[in-house]
């Protein structure tokens, strides 16, 4: 069941073929606005050449509705060690700053967050295709 509600977070689960792991990323729905806003964003017009702004984009509005992710499932470098991060505040491991972390470390997952929410979120079941054709 879809839950439709502002306060909605949803999990999307991913392998990740850089750390060998499966990473869970916790994301809210995006508003109609913010979907909006992808696609206006990914080109636009400067000075009469056009400017693609795909990949900034899909970053920028993939972080906004990034919630959180399972601790652990990221680190960082701290004194020369690689430390677990978390996003919960209430997590031994938190760190304030992980969402400038995950933009600087983690564009691709980024991406794919973005990919899945706003281009691939729904499609129809296979009856509705089978009647179709």
């Amino acid at each position: 069941m879809r839950i439709c509600a502002k306060d909605a977070i949803s999990t999307l689960r991913i392998e990740d073929a850089l750390s060998g792991s499966t990473l869970e990323i916790h994301y809210r729905l995006p508003t109609t606005e913010e979907r909006q806003a992808v696609v206006n964003e990914q080109l636009r017009k400067e000075g009469g050449e056009v400017i693609n702004d795909f990949i900034a984009s899909r970053i920028k509005y993939g972080l906004r509705i990034t919630t959180g992710f399972r601790a652990g499932d990221f680190g960082r470098m701290e004194d020369g060690k690689a430390v677990p991060m978390a996003s919960d505040p209430r997590h031994e491991h938190y760190y304030a700053d992980w969402k400038d972390a995950l933009a600087e470390g983690a564009g691709d997952v980024l991406l794919r967050l973005a990919s899945h929410v706003f281009d691939s979120s729904v499609s129809l079941a296979k009856r509705e295709v089978e009647e179709k054709n």
